[in-house]
């Protein structure tokens, strides 16, 4: 099964080639390298997307999760703090910052 994900990773980086700005790409590879439990590869990625996409909130919460998952709670906070100045609302916001 590392087969397919490394052949995506491959795949993902080409497009990303062809295209910097491909939020997409940066998003499923950071994807792919979490799959096969490449955890700083992934993160890297990950916050490519959140930077050419900073709305999209499902994305920094999957990213918050990860950091959570590594003890690594600065990150947690930064996150947190971006989601709640674009949505003071935001539920997913509000949990990362009480954990």
């Amino acid at each position: 099964m590392n087969g397919n994900f490394e052949q995506a990773i491959v795949n993902f980086k080409k497009c990303i080639e062809l295209d910097p700005q491909s939020v997409a790409a940066f998003y499923n590879l950071g994807n792919a390298y979490l799959m096969m439990n490449k955890t700083s590869e992934a993160v890297q990625e990950f916050e490519e997307a959140i930077r050419l996409d900073p709305e999209n909130s499902e994305w920094r919460m999957l990213l918050a999760e990860i950091y959570m998952e590594i003890k690594d709670y600065d990150s947690v906070l930064r996150h947190s703090k971006e989601m709640m100045s674009r949505d003071p609302n935001s539920l997913d916001g509000l949990y990362l910052e009480g954990n």
